[in-house]
């Protein structure tokens, strides 16, 4: 790790650090007079050019802590990430932007501490001391990209085929619809698509997305930086889980897989209406405990933290701390904690998720009496038996004609009397 050199001045970057405070004047009288905007004092710190000279200590005595709302130390350095179990690949260089923010914003008497930092890839000059390693390097990355490109064209004719049998299912529902002269629902509408086509497309979009992004990255097309990183393996990842779920089509022609997977489709839209109704009561309990805990409570201190809070008491987690961790005096805040909690609890986890599972467990039923008993009949369903019935039909009546033509021939192929005579 080392400081980044202004280019201008040939001096390395100095490191900043700035505070900010509001400035107030509290009597002993209990009066206070407070100016209503907030002032900031950056002050830039250059330890590397005097080092026995300079003294933090000395520096932070000058602050007001009391005033103080913020304290943001900023600093950059340059540093490089170099994989030793593969080295053909060189080194890679970055830039790193960092800043360490104290917050004492709320007064609250607990001051947070985060590190945030911003990478940038830099040009390296240098080489690698060997023409072996040099030549491997070469290989990998055309090893990489005819692996990568062979992954994109074979998703792009995955995807051309899904859209080509959406093409075709259209048609077929517009073929049917005119026969019948009629709309069909939208079960039997949904009948002529094969929702795991929507999965493959969705898998292939993500594929081919995550392995362009790596072809410019392994060469070095667009910056090696935390962002495209991330962007990559997002893509990979979300890429491998459709996949995988896409797996679970397979298991249909099993019976016994089939009857678990088609509950799940089945139960959907009644799951859907339920955890609709379950979320608004969840906002209900979310904005209450947020509103009424939050001076009180580490984890009702923002809306995003009483939402995972409540979350993992849903799931049983960390439910002692949760109870324990109220801080105040005050009875009436504290029994109301208590109440809220256990009624949360109670509810959800008693109710909620009970109901929840009943909706599972009355498909899984009710599909098994349609397995033993037979499906009930639709629009599509009586069409199809009437196309079968008039297809057995015309295969009688081809028999039929086929068998009196034979017998015909076999008719015309007897002598006659008169012919017999002869």
């Amino acid at each position: 790790m080392n400081p980044v050199i202004d280019k201008t001045t040939g001096k390395p970057f100095p490191i900043r650090l700035c505070n900010s405070f509001n400035n107030y004047t509290d009597f002993h009288n209990g009066t206070y007079m407070v100016w209503p905007g907030e002032e900031n004092y950056c002050r830039e710190l250059v330890p590397m050019e005097k080092p026995d000279e300079y003294n933090m200590r000395t520096f932070l005595q000058n602050i007001t802590f009391s005033k103080l709302l913020s304290l943001k130390l900023s600093f950059t350095f340059t540093t490089f990430h170099l994989n030793l179990a593969e080295t053909h690949y060189g080194p890679t260089c970055f830039t790193v932007n960092a800043t360490i923010l104290y917050t004492n914003l709320k007064r609250s008497g607990q001051l947070q501490i985060s590190l945030v930092t911003h990478n940038r890839e830099r040009e390296c000059t240098g080489r690698i001391l060997s023409d072996a390693v040099k030549e491997e390097e070469e290989a990998v990355i055309r090893k990489n990209l005819a692996l990568d490109s062979f992954v994109i064209i074979f998703c792009v004719a995955s995807f051309l085929l899904c859209v080509r049998s959406f093409v075709l299912a259209v048609k077929l529902l517009w073929e049917v619809e005119g026969n019948l002269k009629k709309k069909l629902g939208y079960s039997d509408r949904m009948q002529f698509f094969n929702l795991w086509y929507i999965l493959i497309m969705v898998n292939d979009i993500f594929t081919i997305s995550a392995a362009s992004v790596k072809i410019q990255l392994g060469t070095r097309a667009i910056s090696s930086s935390s962002e495209n990183y991330n962007a990559c393996s997002i893509l990979l990842g979300l890429g491998g889980l459709m996949a995988w779920i896409g797996c679970l089509r397979y298991l249909e022609f099993f019976r016994g897989y089939g009857v678990l997977i088609l509950t799940l489709k089945s139960a959907f839209p009644n799951v859907l209406r339920f955890m609709i109704c379950a979320f608004v009561m969840y906002l209900g309990f979310l904005f209450c405990g947020w509103l009424v805990l939050g001076p009180y409570h580490l984890k009702f201190r923002e809306l995003y933290t009483t939402s995972e809070s409540l979350y993992s008491l849903i799931n049983g987690d960390d439910m002692f701390v949760t109870f324990t961790a109220t801080m105040t005096e005050d009875q009436a805040v504290w029994l109301f904690s208590r109440v809220y909690l256990y009624t949360f609890i109670s509810l959800y986890i008693f109710c909620v998720l009970s109901l929840f599972i009943s909706v599972f467990t009355d498909t899984y039923e009710t599909l098994k009496n349609h397995f033993k008993e037979g499906f009930p009949k639709t629009d599509l369903h009586r069409f199809l038996e009437q196309a079968v019935d008039d297809n057995d039909d015309l295969r009688d009546i081809s028999s039929c004609c086929k068998r009196c033509k034979c017998k015909c021939k076999d008719q015309s192929d007897e002598p006659t009397e008169q012919q017999t005579r002869v």
